[in-house]
């Protein structure tokens, strides 16, 4: 099943969102893909999420002094507000993974079925040079892309 998006939406208070929802931050280089699980007071809301600090996905209470800021993803989804949020505890611990696992692959799946970066996606579609580096927990990963047209990837894993 493919991922498709019907809208994006900016929101004004942390009210607007519901339980299940899948928002995005702008974190400046990147945006930060999480799922609602309750709104806790005016600038305080629980979600679940992939934290790359600590390569897992957790729950947690996180304060929004910009809400301004979150924008509401809006797709279909075969799933009810409590299937995702279930869904998405179920996947509690899990570990991080920036070109394969990262938080917006595990929004869309939790809400859709199907992971999907569209951030990862568009970098590797970048004809310049680039090299990537990921963790997970036993092992840092650096992945050198060349351009699309020549179709060139390497992978070196090294220790930590």
């Amino acid at each position: 099943m493919a991922v498709r998006r019907a809208s994006a939406e900016s929101i004004t208070s942390l009210n607007e969102l519901k339980p299940g929802n899948h928002i995005k931050v702008n974190q400046g280089l990147y945006d930060h893909h999480m799922i609602v699980v309750n709104v806790v007071s005016y600038n305080t809301i629980t979600v679940i999420h992939k934290r790359k600090q600590q390569l897992a996905v957790v729950e947690e209470d996180i304060y929004c002094y910009t809400p301004d800021k979150i924008i509401r993803m809006v797709y279909y989804s075969p799933y009810n507000q409590q299937e995702i949020i279930e869904r998405a505890r179920q996947r509690i611990g899990e570990y991080y993974n920036l070109l394969f696992a990262n938080c917006e692959h595990f929004a869309t799946e939790v809400r859709t079925g199907t992971p999907v970066s569209l951030q990862v996606e568009t970098r590797k579609q970048q004809p310049a040079v680039e090299e990537i580096v990921y963790y997970t927990p036993d092992k840092i990963i650096l992945l050198e892309y060349g351009s699309p047209t020549a179709n060139k990837r390497s992978l070196r894993e090294q220790d930590n």
